[in-house]
């Protein structure tokens, strides 16, 4: 594994970790929330090149972020538990907890 892969790995850990640490408090959730949500992002792109993707596996992942980023920011400002809540919250998650099983349900086992 390259050394800045591994770097931006222990990065977003920190910044995961710093996240979680601030939901704790009412006043410093929303910064919480986008904290761990930068450190995942880190995670993420640092995970991309060590994939291996065919053209198929683009087009597929393109397709579910194309389809399920809207549908789930629908579901968030439209479902009643959360209705006239501020944008960026840490409910939302309770709405994608929905679609988890959906998803696991169409994921190659390989």
């Amino acid at each position: 594994m390259n050394i800045w892969i591994a770097l931006a790995y222990l990065l977003a850990a920190v910044l995961f970790i710093l996240g979680l640490k601030q939901l704790s408090n009412p006043r410093g959730a929303r910064r919480g929330n986008q904290t761990a949500a930068v450190g995942m992002v880190i995670a993420l792109l640092a995970t991309i090149p060590l994939l291996h993707f065919t053209t198929a596996g683009i087009v597929v992942t393109i397709l579910v972020l194309a389809i399920g980023a809207p549908a789930d920011i629908r579901l968030a400002r439209t479902s009643p538990a959360l209705a006239g809540v501020a944008p960026l919250r840490p409910e939302p998650g309770r709405v994608r907890h929905r679609l988890v099983p959906g998803l696991a349900a169409v994921l190659p086992l390989d």
